[in-house]
């Protein structure tokens, strides 16, 4: 079925979005020993490869892929910001990412998620949950909150 979504490619809070992700994305990558796999399926295949050759890999491995529909759309602002906190007060003893303090970290996401907004039909709508499709800080938002909003 075709859905409607909203995409985010040039709004006046992507600056903010393109300096603190990659920011947080560190942090989250420590945090959870997570691999993400920036070639797509040929990074794919060469950790399988990697992990055959390591011994790893046995006859019994299953491969699975799942799809969760609307997960960057479905996910709470509040709940998403602490989840966050957790992240980064567990994460950063000193408080400071790169000369920026967490709350200012936090304060800058939220006005990210705040300030999500589109047109259609000639009236503005305001998006309250979830992030745009094309923001760079959606699905790791949407990560934090699965991993730190279940662990808390």
């Amino acid at each position: 079925p075709v859905r409607p979504i909203m995409v985010c490619n040039d709004g006046p809070t992507m600056a903010i979005a393109r300096y603190i992700t990659p920011l947080l994305w560190s942090i989250f990558d420590r945090a959870t020993n997570c691999i993400r796999f920036s070639n797509g399926v040929i990074d794919v295949v060469h950790a399988i490869e990697r992990y055959a050759q390591n011994g790893h890999l046995k006859p019994s491995a299953l491969f699975v892929t799942l799809n969760m529909d609307n997960l960057t759309t479905i996910f709470s602002h509040e709940q998403t910001i602490a989840a966050l906190k957790s992240l980064l007060s567990d994460q950063l003893k000193d408080q400071m990412i790169q000369g920026i303090t967490v709350d200012t970290m936090i304060e800058l996401v939220y006005i990210v998620l705040q300030n999500q907004f589109c047109v259609s039909n000639n009236k503005l709508y305001q998006q309250f949950k979830g992030g745009a499709s094309g923001l760079p800080l959606t699905m790791l938002l949407a990560y934090i909150n699965m991993f730190y909003g279940q662990h808390r």
